[in-house]
């Protein structure tokens, strides 16, 4: 459920990512790959579950 926009994965230097309101259900593993993000914003979805992607931005905030 939900949308993910495919191309945000190869945006490796994203600092930010503002996924509200866009009906996720889970975040995807794609995530991992921006290493560099440090803000992450996923207010009024549907997440049922979080997954190891997350401890695997180390800079996140």
């Amino acid at each position: 459920g939900g949308y993910f926009p495919e191309h945000v994965k190869s945006m490796t230097s994203l600092r930010w990512l503002k996924l509200n309101r866009t009906g996720l259900c889970y975040l995807p593993e794609e995530l991992a790959s921006l290493q560099k993000l440090e803000h992450l914003s996923v207010s009024h979805n549907s997440l049922t579950t979080l997954h190891g992607e997350l401890s695997s931005l180390p800079n996140l905030r």
